[in-house]
């Protein structure tokens, strides 16, 4: 229940985890909508090597994810902000994802998971 401070746009991007809602106040009424819960924000679960490398972050849209050694069985899951899926891609075997967003500006979620039992979680920036 706390307002953030000049949002005034139609959209916005949640910087952190919480429970956000829509106030709008036309002619002296006032109506809010339902609360929207935002998780993942900030979170990276990485089951890889050290050695994993994102780039470019942020992104124009095409980006690049080095994985340590050759997965087998990889699934790539990209979702936006809203915690809509925006692609599925699965690889028989990589060493490397060559990603692309086709989407609007944000933020997105890639979830990389492996027949070997390596997760993958990480933020990435369309600009």
């Amino acid at each position: 229940n706390t307002p953030i401070l000049d949002e005034t746009n139609q959209s916005f991007t949640a910087t952190t985890n919480g429970n956000y809602a829509v106030e709008i106040t036309q002619n002296g009424c006032i109506d809010t909508s339902a609360c929207n819960t935002i998780t993942g924000v900030g979170i990276i679960e990485n089951d890889f090597a050290p050695s994993l490398t994102v780039y470019p972050n942020p992104t124009t849209g095409s980006f690049t994810i080095e994985l340590d050694q050759n997965y087998y069985n990889v699934t790539v899951i990209l979702s936006n902000s809203a915690g809509q899926v925006v692609s599925i891609q699965n690889y028989t075997s990589t060493n490397q994802l060559n990603l692309e967003i086709n989407s609007s500006i944000g933020v997105y979620l890639v979830d990389i998971r492996t027949e070997q039992g390596k997760n993958l979680l990480i933020k990435v920036l369309k600009e």
